[in-house]
């Protein structure tokens, strides 16, 4: 089943997050969308709450060679939730100018 779109507001370190800085997380039909509109600033371990526990694949990075990307995400890795303040999170790298959309797949 597909839960129900639930608001967001991710939840990176200030050490990583610049105030105003352009990154964003969207879920629509079961699917995760992180984004970062950053001209050049990527941010590492880039946390926000997921819906549903479990592994999760990346499905589409714009970053990728085909879309003109720089190929800088393995699209073969495997994102595991963990649980924090009761609630499930991802921890991913949130790269410059892309989206990256992930599916649960166990």
């Amino acid at each position: 089943p597909i839960p129900a779109p639930i608001p967001v507001r991710a939840a990176t370190p200030a050490k990583h997050k610049p105030r105003n800085f352009p990154v964003g997380v969207s879920f629509i039909a079961g699917l995760i969308f992180v984004f970062n509109w950053h001209p050049w600033k990527s941010v590492m371990d880039y946390e926000f709450p997921v819906p549903l526990a479990g592994k999760y694949q990346v499905v589409l990075d714009s970053d990728a060679p085909q879309f003109g990307g720089f190929d800088r995400i393995d699209d073969s890795m495997e994102f595991f939730t963990y649980e924090k303040d009761g609630g499930h999170y991802l921890r991913v790298y949130n790269i410059s100018r892309s989206v990256q959309i992930f599916q649960l797949v166990d």
